[in-house]
C-alpha cells in the first residue's frame, strides 16, 4: 500500500469520506448523518492513501470534561480535549491507521495546550483483520 497521510479534514474529502462509513459494516450507521452535511463543531482528522479515505478521528478541543466518567481520577486543569468518535476501515486496521489517527489527535491536544484527552467507548469491534 502507498503511503498513508493524516490530514485535517477538507470539505473536498466529505465524499470519501461518506464512502468509507456507507460500505462500513461496524460503523453505526445511524451517525452516517453526521459527516453528510457540512458544519459541526468537532474537529476531524482522515487518513488518507492513494485517493482512498482509510480512517478518522473526531473530537474537541478547548473543552472541560467536568463529567461523571472522569469521576474516579483527578483530571487537571482545562483546557481538555474529547475524542468524540474514531473509525478505521477494517481492512488495514493491522496497518497503523489508528495508531497514526490518535497521535495526530494528540497533537493538536499538545498544540492547543490541552492538558488531558479523554474519550468514551460507545461502540467497538474486532480490531483484528478479518
Amino acid at each position: 500500500m502507498e503511503s498513508i497521510e493524516i490530514w485535517s479534514f477538507e470539505e473536498s474529502h466529505r465524499p470519501l469520506l461518506c464512502e468509507m462509513i456507507e460500505a462500513s459494516e461496524d460503523f453505526p450507521q445511524t451517525l452516517a448523518y453526521l459527516y453528510r452535511r457540512p458544519g459541526g463543531c468537532n474537529v476531524v482528522f482522515v487518513a488518507e492513501a492513494a485517493g482512498q479515505i482509510l480512517g478518522m478521528i473526531d473530537g474537541t478541543f478547548d473543552s472541560d470534561l467536568d463529567h461523571e466518567l472522569f469521576d474516579g481520577f483527578p483530571v487537571p486543569d482545562a483546557p481538555h480535549a474529547f475524542i468524540t468518535r474514531m473509525h478505521v476501515h477494517e481492512s488495514v486496521r493491522s496497518q497503523g491507521v489508528g495508531t497514526g489517527l490518535i497521535w495526530r489527535f494528540a497533537g493538536e491536544a499538545v498544540a492547543r495546550r490541552c492538558t488531558f484527552i479523554g474519550g468514551s467507548i460507545g461502540h467497538s469491534s474486532d480490531p483484528g483483520p478479518r
